[in-house]
């Protein structure tokens, strides 16, 4: 038996899936009765909530616990099997189980945990990667700047063709699809393309100024110069 903690978008995914695949499944509410939980728990409530969730629930008849943070350990289950697995994709709504096919999770805990972890994903027909404890927060991090940042990029591309009374940015939305496209399939430092790649001081000086006019922070600028040269000189 399954039991799911928190009917929000990750949890009602998870019980959907779970369900379609014959798994004796439960979905629990914030409100619901918990004092007979008994199987393998994943609680996919909001951080904060996760371990007040598990003071209520920890004296029940429990194989295995787990919870879906992103920046969590799961070393305060204790000497129960316990684990974390995350979803590298962005849940805007409840997905379509078929949408979890190939996503990769994060996952983390103690050995046993950890054994959990993977047939839950090998369930959903999914991948993993696995993150050593006390380590979460980097890799959260690095899901964010990859997924999240790039709004900030967006933004700030959007604000540079507001200037210029331009009113859409769908081509340049296009062209960071290729550059990534680019990335996946060749390696950062082959699909590198643009004034860093062909050493073009005048063109990077010329914007660094522009950059510097518009947002004010200079050092914002030098500092991704800096490392797309890292990336040419691949380092």
């Amino acid at each position: 038996m399954i039991n799911i903690i928190g009917p929000g978008r990750v949890g009602k995914t998870l019980f959907n899936c779970f369900k379609k695949k014959n798994i004796s499944i439960k979905l629990f509410s914030k409100d619901d009765d918990k004092s007979n939980i008994s199987g393998i728990v994943i609680i996919t409530t909001q951080d904060e909530k996760i371990k007040n969730v598990w003071a209520e629930i920890k004296n029940c008849n429990i194989e295995a616990v787990g919870h879906c943070s992103g920046i969590l350990d799961s070393n305060f289950f204790g000497d129960i099997p316990h684990f974390s697995m995350h979803p590298n994709f962005p849940f805007s709504s409840p997905l379509k189980c078929d949408a979890l096919k190939n996503i990769v999770w994060g996952i983390e805990g103690n050995s046993k945990g950890i054994e959990y972890a993977k047939n839950l994903i090998d369930i959903l027909d999914g991948k993993y990667v696995i993150i050593p404890q006390n380590k979460k927060v980097l890799y959260h991090l690095a899901a964010v700047i990859a997924s999240n940042f790039s709004y900030g990029l967006i933004k700030m591309s959007k604000v540079l063709y507001n200037e210029i009374e331009i009113d859409t940015i769908n081509h340049l939305i296009d062209l960071s699809i290729i550059s990534l496209n680019n990335i996946k399939e060749k390696g950062l430092k082959d699909a590198l393309t643009g004034p860093v790649s062909r050493n073009d001081t005048y063109t990077i000086n010329k914007e660094r100024e522009e950059f510097n006019k518009i947002f004010g922070n200079v050092e914002v600028y030098d500092f991704f110069i800096d490392l797309l040269y890292k990336i040419k000189e691949d380092e």
